[in-house]
């Protein structure tokens, strides 16, 4: 752009010093006018055109420096998109992390609470078993109480009884031995009943033959002698074998 400012203002010069030369030449220079004012003429139309095209490069430049500006400006926007991108790419993958500890977590209380579930089942069932050895426990040693009460509540009558009759000391062993060995049956055979189930819905008659056996061990002659009518099992060391009611 200086180049051709330079050239528009020499030529504006020249066509000066032509209007100068044509005036000193009076009327021989009168046909060099026209070509005087036509340089003249193309001279400023130059300096116009050049001022013209000067803003128009400058207005370039100016939009070319406010482009660069809002490149340097997208730039940095596209950097830090990135950097969020970034961080939002290491959120999802702590997030996924964190979903599937999640999830594990879930699984575990999902298997602990199934265990839960099976072992309150078994705690019920065992509950449910105890009662009901209980109630069978209950209901065969009350004739169990009842017999032993109506021993010991003998013993006196039988002291009496041998005091009067005066019964040897082997003989009181005799009963002694029938009474214990009753007392000691009759709770096996109610253990029995509870935990075998061979023996359970089995009648009591058995408990009383075993009673009637210790009754008969309660008659002994003078001299120590066992009765006849003693029977063998209430005198063994293991229960009588059951048998159906």
């Amino acid at each position: 752009m200086t180049i051709i400012s330079d050239i528009a203002d020499q030529t504006n010069l020249l066509a000066l010093n032509a209007s100068i030369e044509v005036a000193r030449a009076g009327n021989a220079g009168k046909g060099f006018t026209v070509v005087a004012s036509e340089v003249r003429k193309l001279a400023e139309k130059t300096t116009d055109a050049t001022r013209a095209v000067k803003g128009a490069v400058a207005e370039i430049q100016s939009e070319t420096s406010n482009s660069m500006s809002t490149l340097d400006m997208t730039a940095r926007a596209v950097d830090e998109a990135m950097v969020l991108s970034n961080k939002a790419g290491s959120a999802l993958v702590e997030i996924r992390e964190t979903v599937g500890r999640s999830a594990n977590h879930i699984r575990e209380i999902a298997a602990a609470s199934e265990e839960q579930s099976v072992t309150f089942d078994h705690v019920v069932q065992s509950n449910e078993e105890v009662a009901t050895k209980r109630d069978a426990q209950s209901e065969f040693e009350h004739p169990c109480r009842s017999a032993i009460a109506i021993f010991v509540q003998s013993k006196d009558t039988a002291d009496e009884w041998y005091k009067l009759s005066g019964c040897t000391k082997r003989s009181m062993v005799y009963r002694y031995n029938a009474i214990i060995g009753l007392e000691m049956r009759s709770r096996t055979w109610a253990r029995q009943r509870v935990e075998e189930p061979k023996y359970r819905g089995r009648g009591s008659h058995l408990f009383w033959r075993a009673c009637a056996g210790a009754g008969d061990a309660c008659l002994c002659s003078n001299n120590g002698a066992r009765d006849d009518r003693l029977r063998p099992e209430v005198l063994a060391a293991e229960s009588p074998s059951p048998a159906r009611a």
